[in-house]
């Protein structure tokens, strides 16, 4: 990678996801491999160094972990209207990657080196490239994993789980 042109991004991924599908949901992604996938689009350079999860369900997410920790009585309590309720409300899921780029060796790859030799003089008109590629192609990938993990309810899929938003920032 090169000295001048690597950068360590934040990549943060918004997901709305039904309070009813979110294990689900949460597990399928961390099967995705993000790392994998990421090395490929970039023609391998960039790659993940972090993440952190954080998941927001506001007040029914709040019910619905009450009844799923209190046990036997919990599972009695999920037939209950509260607990259809719960199950039916939204989580905002959100999951900052940090990312390791080299920028220079990435437009060389998809570009060319004539290319990349002219643009690495404007390093802010490189970074807004990068990003905007970066964001399309991230959100892309998240919206065909949905749907291929799916399946057969992929005409509901976008009913479980929705992309928000996509921000890549340094």
């Amino acid at each position: 990678m090169g000295r001048n042109s690597t950068e360590n991004l934040t990549c943060t991924v918004t997901l709305s996801v039904t309070n009813a599908f979110l294990d689900k949901i949460k597990g399928a992604i961390r099967n995705a491999d993000f790392n994998s996938i990421i090395n490929e689009k970039t023609y391998g350079n960039a790659r993940v160094i972090g993440e952190h999860w954080t998941d927001d369900g506001g007040f029914f997410g709040g019910i619905r972990n009450g009844l799923n920790n209190i046990g036997a009585f919990g599972v009695f309590l999920q037939g209950t209207p509260l607990g259809a309720a719960a199950n039916l409300s939204w989580t905002n899921v959100t999951i900052k990657y940090k990312i390791k780029v080299d920028m220079y060796h990435l437009i060389k790859r998809k570009k060319g080196l004539l290319v990349a030799q002219v643009i690495k003089r404007f390093p802010r008109f490189r970074r807004k490239r990068v990003y905007k590629e970066m964001t399309r192609e991230i959100k892309n990938g998240f919206n065909d994993n949905i749907r291929e993990k799916a399946g057969f309810f992929s005409g509901v899929s976008g009913l479980a789980v929705t992309v928000k938003s996509v921000v890549i920032h340094r």
